[in-house]
């Protein structure tokens, strides 16, 4: 599916590097004309298409953000200097633009939404569990509860997000166990 993804890309900007011609591309403007107006948004729907194809190759998964770049990833930009190739060229690269920011602007939205949901259900974890321990008076339950949270705490972060464990390993010094013996 890369594969043909790719060679779509490559199709495309070759079709329009042959459309050049030998006006100079510095002196074009895509709306001043009908044809360059016309290429530009054909360029444009082409480049959107291209980059949600490819997005549908890694299946919308926003785990997998750096493949879909990565397909888009082109070997070659042609230089066209013809006004219908020029615009073609511009419109298609403007399509692909927008159409990866969207994309990538859903993802941010997704992965904080994931964020904001973990959030909440540990601290309503961590107050329900709270909430069993500043109901216990007896001193020994209270050490004992301290030291198992922090091995705990310890131990689950260093299975699910060893990265994390430096940050983890000051939470512990800095006594966020300690508060539930209080």
């Amino acid at each position: 599916m890369r594969r043909n993804i790719l060679l779509s890309v490559g199709v495309v900007f070759l079709l329009v590097g042959m459309l050049a011609s030998s006006v100079d591309a510095s002196d074009i403007d895509c709306n001043a004309s009908a044809n360059g107006r016309s290429s530009y948004e054909t360029g444009k729907q082409i480049g959107s298409r291209v980059a949600v194809n490819a997005w549908d190759a890694v299946a919308r998964d926003c785990e997998r953000l750096g493949e879909f770049l990565d397909i888009l990833e082109l070997p070659f930009t042609p230089h066209p200097s013809g006004v219908r190739a020029h615009c073609s060229q511009h419109g298609l690269s403007d399509g692909m633009d927008q159409a990866i920011n969207d994309i990538i602007f859903e993802c941010a939205d997704e992965c904080i939404g994931e964020g904001e949901s973990l959030g909440r259900t540990l601290g309503t974890v961590y107050c329900n569990e709270a909430q069993l321990f500043l109901s216990n008076s007896f001193p020994l339950c209270d050490i004992l509860a301290v030291q198992a949270c922090e091995s705990s705490f310890i131990d689950t972060v260093t299975n699910s997000c060893p990265e994390a464990l430096d940050d983890a390993m000051n939470s512990v010094l800095f006594g966020l166990c300690q508060d539930l013996a209080e």
